[in-house]
């Protein structure tokens, strides 16, 4: 998969997190932004999204280490969670908009 598809699957990934408050993971974004849905379940997991995006991991994205082994990276439901994983979804995005431009 290309650099540029990459950065679309992401762009649509933080739009579903950022439009729909109810969505509460990155996980559950990137594997719905990979099967071109909103809702329902899809054929990918977590494991399909670190294969296609090996930098989604705590340190790359700077994760608290106080949720190891938690669902979920930050805290759920929570302004400062959320604004983490705006911040997570941006850092994504501007690694492979960097790589697209090399």
């Amino acid at each position: 998969m290309t650099n540029s598809e990459k950065l679309k699957i992401l762009k649509q990934a933080k739009k579903l997190f950022v439009e729909h408050p109810e969505y509460w993971g990155m996980c559950f974004c990137i594997e719905h932004a990979m099967a071109g849905t909103e809702r329902g379940s899809t054929i990918y997991d977590e494991r399909d999204i670190v294969a296609l995006f090996p930098e989604f991991n705590r340190n790359f994205l700077n994760a608290p280490r106080d949720r190891n082994g938690k669902a979920f990276w930050w805290t759920p439901d929570s302004e400062e969670g959320h604004n983490a994983r705006v911040k997570a979804f941006d850092k994504l995005i501007e690694h492979y908009e960097t790589t697209e431009r090399t």
